[in-house]
């Protein structure tokens, strides 16, 4: 008993702990200290554990989400055919010096009117609507034309516009993503695709007012 307090003793004395501590190369500690550090690991171990957890939800929603955007992207040209907005003429002249894209921006920057209310005010003005045949023209134009743009895509690329607005909802580069997720396509030749469109353009931009 005399024994184990004597030992008790020297370990609690805090000069012979700083010689046992530089002899050994170790760091004691109390029991205080111990606890408290244990006490600190479990925390942060339930911390993780929350936050995997939380992570793992919010990717799941994400993922639910993509999914619906995805669905209402592939409906969304079948609602804008039955506004007659596929008939929209951007490079077509609403009045002597602007163009029906111009007017639709003045009307944005100015009013903050939704792009396709913007759209469709402008084309109040029969000079900004395509008609049907127009519309088979261009149609077969585009085509013509996307064969072109990716023949020289090296060059034409110079002109691409990633961040100008492809439609209400998304850019050019978010619709060049989903026509990649959607169809398998290089990123080149979604480029290329999106490209036919002059709203993706940096010179038809320059020049729609």
């Amino acid at each position: 008993h005399n024994f184990r307090r004597a030992t008790m003793s020297l370990v609690n004395d805090r000069e012979t702990m700083i010689n046992m501590e530089e002899s050994s190369g170790l760091k004691f500690m109390d029991m205080g200290q111990y606890n408290f550090m244990v006490f600190e690991i479990d925390s942060v171990t339930k911390k993780k554990a929350f936050a995997t957890s939380l992570l793992e939800e919010s990717s799941a929603d994400i993922e639910r989400m993509d999914v619906d955007l995805n669905q209402y992207r592939q409906e969304l040209p079948k609602l804008l055919a039955l506004l007659d907005l596929d008939k929209f003429c951007p490079p077509c002249h609403w009045s002597k010096g602007l163009t029906c894209a111009g007017r639709v921006k003045h009307l944005q920057n100015q009013y903050e009117v939704p792009r396709h209310m913007a759209k469709l005010s402008a084309m109040a003005q029969s000079s900004c609507r395509k008609s049907d045949k127009d519309l088979e023209n261009e149609e077969n134009a585009k085509k013509s034309m996307e064969v072109k743009v990716m023949e020289n895509w090296d060059k034409n690329k110079k002109d691409y516009c990633g961040e100008c607005e492809w439609d209400d909802k998304m850019t050019c580069d978010e619709k060049v993503e989903f026509l990649k997720s959607q169809y398998e396509i290089p990123d080149d030749t979604a480029k290329a695709t999106v490209f036919v469109s002059k709203e993706c353009t940096l010179s038809f931009q320059k020049k729609s007012y």
